[in-house]
């Protein structure tokens, strides 16, 4: 699931890296949350006013630049225990 600011709706980016942005949550939130509609149907309403915050004017460049590091890291972890596996991942550029 993608979310973008309302000032800038071509923005899009996951919500769960959105809301991984978001420093002291209402609620407890984790990865799997986010597979289901019915999970998320149940912590989205305590999410709105800090989703609203990470993405006012002025604040969502930001919140979509950590959002981008989060998914960074997380993808050179990832490659990194393919290594150790004994898999080398091939890097696509574009």
């Amino acid at each position: 699931m993608e979310a973008a600011p309302a000032s800038a709706p071509t923005e899009w980016e996951d919500l769960e890296l959105v809301i991984a942005t978001i420093p002291n949550l209402p609620v407890q939130v984790e990865r799997r949350d986010f597979y289901y509609l019915r999970t998320l149907g149940k912590i989205l309403p305590g999410l709105y006013q800090p989703l609203c915050d990470a993405f006012r004017e002025g604040r969502y460049t930001g919140t979509l630049d950590e959002a981008a590091k989060i998914h960074n890291e997380r993808m050179a972890r990832y490659i990194e225990e393919m290594r150790q596996r004994g898999v080398e991942p091939k890097i696509l550029q574009h």
